[in-house]
């Protein structure tokens, strides 16, 4: 299943950074293909980010997107970012 996640970096220094970090990685080991999209603690370019294996469980890469326009959480980019990668799944980790 293809997953968008539309939060903050996972090392970013947010509340929402440590449940993407702690979440997003089980996805992953359940063989979700994941894509990150962030609104905070990435500008500029897209980053890998490597899940390790655990627990004999395959880790794998999680493309981080960068913010477009933090300042309105990116809710526009969220959307054409959804269609473009055509996931299945759109998870949202932020206030409402």
């Amino acid at each position: 299943m293809k997953i968008l996640v539309h939060s903050t970096a996972p090392w970013s220094p947010s509340s929402y950074s440590v449940l993407v970090s702690r979440t997003v990685p089980n996805m992953v080991y359940a063989g979700h293909n994941v894509t990150l999209q962030t609104w905070y603690g990435l500008q500029g370019q897209p980053l890998p980010w490597q899940i390790p294996p655990k627990n004999g469980k395959q880790g794998g890469k999680v493309t981080v997107l960068p913010s477009v326009a933090g300042t309105h959480y990116d809710n526009d980019a969220m959307l054409a970012s959804y269609h473009f990668h055509n996931a299945d799944v759109l998870m949202t980790v932020a206030d409402v």
